[in-house]
């Protein structure tokens, strides 16, 4: 959405498929604001898995500061 909060779910792009696979190691199952997040691989068009991510369950009112704040350790 332009106000930059979420409708629940986002996606991330990693420069390595290393940090993508540390943040679903370490974020995958976390609680925001109560709610449990999935993090998982996302399959794109040309069924590719690799640095792109998939998260969702987040809570309404998650904006971009705090999807950065929460994922920014994995690059």
């Amino acid at each position: 959405f332009p106000d930059g909060k979420s409708r629940g779910f986002c996606f991330i792009q990693f420069e390595r498929k290393e940090a993508a696979d540390e943040c679903i190691a370490k974020a995958h199952g976390q609680e925001l604001a109560g709610k449990k997040i999935e993090v998982t691989f996302h399959k794109n068009k040309e069924a590719r898995y690799g640095d792109n991510l998939y998260v969702q369950g987040l809570p309404v009112g998650t904006d971009d500061a705090k999807l950065e704040a929460m994922f920014s350790e994995f690059g």
